[in-house]
């Protein structure tokens, strides 16, 4: 139970760095995808903390369905996420699932808030060069990546190699 989140049932940030750094010690190539909601305050705001909630749970629901098996959902804070993605290794694979990633919100917004202009900005890391590289800095070149996607306008995915 301490590896998961207690409002939407998907694992933790306990749980990632834990699965990162196995991951890192087989040196099996991965994608590390940021995303965070963009507009989720509006949700809270204008329909409730009960809306936004289910607006969550129903994201990480959708995410796990949409995706590979092997593919994992971490709830990281508030209406942030990440998902690891064990194998994939090519740029465009890796577009690929942010856009899957983006389309699952946008059918989970679609039935829950569809008057409200929320969607995802992600941020994608593709890993396959193992040399001096740490969840913090993965996670952190992963969250900028994110930020510049709000920064483009949102909704939008931006993909780098580590």
């Amino acid at each position: 139970e301490n590896l998961t989140d207690p409002l939407t049932r998907s694992l933790n940030r306990k749980a990632l760095e834990a699965a990162v750094w196995r991951v890192l010690n087989t040196r099996e190539p991965f994608v590390i995808s940021f995303l965070d909601l963009d507009n989720f305050k509006m949700v809270n705001d204008t329909m409730g903390h009960a809306t936004g909630d289910k607006l969550l749970r129903r994201l990480c629901a959708k995410l796990s369905l949409r995706l590979r098996v092997e593919d994992k959902v971490y709830r990281i804070s508030g209406d942030e996420f990440v998902v690891l993605s064990v194998g994939t290794v090519r740029q465009e694979l890796a577009a690929s699932l942010g856009q899957r990633i983006q389309s699952a919100i946008a059918e989970v917004v679609q039935y829950t808030c569809p008057e409200l202009p929320v969607s995802a900005s992600v941020g994608v890391i593709v890993v396959n060069t193992f040399e001096e590289v740490s969840l913090e800095q993965l996670l952190l070149s992963a969250d900028r990546l994110m930020y510049q996607a709000k920064k483009d306008g949102k909704n939008k995915v931006l993909v780098e190699q580590a």
